[in-house]
């Protein structure tokens, strides 16, 4: 069995986009939701530079993963 995680960039609006693993991509201007399938758990992270409204986007994001199974 193999195990995956996605990593998923929230821009502005709600949309999430699959972006390549990487910490690199952990930039201080995005959002991240880190989908982790091993473990059916997901991980959010802010960067240092994003603002309240982009927070509680991404949040939303995240929260509507939890209706498919998945825990933040």
């Amino acid at each position: 069995m193999v195990d995956y995680s996605l990593m998923f960039n929230v821009e502005e609006g709600g949309v999430s986009k699959p972006i390549k693993w990487g910490k690199d991509q952990l930039q201080p201007d995005r959002s991240i939701i880190i989908l982790d399938e091993s473990s059916m758990c997901l991980y959010l992270w802010h960067g240092k530079k994003q603002g309240l409204v982009a927070r509680r986007t991404a949040l939303r994001q995240a929260q509507s993963l939890k209706g498919h199974g998945y825990t933040i």
